[in-house]
């Protein structure tokens, strides 16, 4: 499919059928964010079309005052013409712990203390795994939370993503936590 086929799907799907007019008009207007996410997850002999589809949609010059986000790991094939190129970099200790205090609530019936913040900032630091782990602000988030609800953190890699899942999937957004706490 083309992009701009996707895009009106994207619309109808979401209860606005028949939106290409619409959509060809605000892509004009540049007003759209438009995210492909996951670009190395794309199976290695699609990716040389894929990219050169993103590459051509994005720099047409009457979409040119959209903004356009491709997210990758790092990989060769990553780099698009015309896009700018950042990095995630590795999270510093100082950066990690200065996240973690941040998620520090001092009421008495909170889940996060300074002692437990103290705790978890101890246990990452202390295991090298998990210290890999948490140089990455998506796990370290992760690794939050986990700890948060459950007072330890798994050893195995696998086990952090299976807590960390089951975590988001049973997020209540009212209450701003999960509802089934260990």
């Amino acid at each position: 499919k083309s992009i701009l086929s996707c895009l009106e799907t994207l619309f109808e799907e979401n209860s606005f059928p028949k939106a290409k007019d619409y959509i060809e008009q605000q892509l004009k207007a540049g007003k759209f964010l438009i995210l492909f996410d996951g670009f190395d997850e794309v199976e290695i002999d699609k990716r040389v079309e894929l990219k050169q589809q993103i590459e051509t949609f994005a720099n047409r010059q009457e979409y040119l005052q959209n903004k356009f986000v491709v997210t990758s790991r790092p990989i060769r094939d990553a780099v698009f013409d015309n896009f700018k190129h950042l990095e995630v970099m590795p999270l510093l200790p100082e950066q990690r712990k200065a996240f973690l205090e941040s998620k520090i609530n001092n009421s008495p019936i909170s889940d996060f203390n300074a002692q437990k913040c103290a705790e978890l900032i101890k246990a990452i630091e202390n295991h090298g795994r998990i210290r890999k782990l948490a140089e990455n602000p998506l796990l370290l988030t992760f690794l939050y939370y986990v700890y948060k609800y459950n007072l330890e953190l798994p050893r195995r890699r696998v086990e952090l993503y299976r807590q960390s899942v089951n975590l988001m999937l049973d997020w209540d957004i009212k209450t701003g936590r999960p509802t089934h706490i260990k």
